[in-house]
């Protein structure tokens, strides 16, 4: 997350299975405070504001997406204490689009209009490049990602 200046991370991200992010809103591991949450729940989502995101499962893609201005999060931290508080600006937007990835959405399924107009050509260009990759094997094709995910849940979750 540090390495490529994100401020957070999915466990899905790294390919585990499990409903957990980390957090930092300064990006920098030598400032602000690194959060973990488990099991995190969103309720009492209020207000909409419209800003630019990205996304470090697509790096270089970058376009405006509404979300909540404010929220209420519940969800567990390392030690199993339980986080109930309310949260506004950035790090609500953190939460939000981390969550989003516990849940199998990406940031690019909340783009605005506009922003996916604007984006088609890279993202097209993005998808042809991933296929490629997958094809010449610098990447997991989706079946070895399917058997990887699999095997992690039986060892650690079986």
């Amino acid at each position: 997350m540090y390495e490529h200046s994100g401020v957070g991370l999915a466990a899905p991200q790294v390919g585990i299975p499990l409903r957990f992010f980390v957090a930092n809103e300064t990006g920098n591991p030598h400032e602000g405070t690194q959060r973990v949450f488990i099991n995190p729940v969103i309720s009492q989502a209020k207000g909409v504001e419209e800003e630019e995101e990205g996304c470090l499962s697509i790096p270089s893609i970058r376009g405006r997406v509404k979300r909540s201005k404010t929220l209420f999060i519940r969800a567990f931290d390392l030690q199993g204490n339980e986080i109930a508080e309310p949260v506004g600006g950035f790090m609500a937007r953190i939460i939000q689009h981390e969550t989003d990835h516990l849940d199998g959405i990406l940031f690019l399924d909340r783009l605005t209009e506009n922003s996916r107009l604007a984006l088609e050509d890279r993202l097209s260009d993005f998808v042809a490049d991933f296929e490629a990759r997958q094809r010449t094997g610098s990447l997991p094709n989706d079946p070895q990602i399917a058997e990887s995910i699999q095997e992690w849940e039986s060892r650690y979750c079986g």
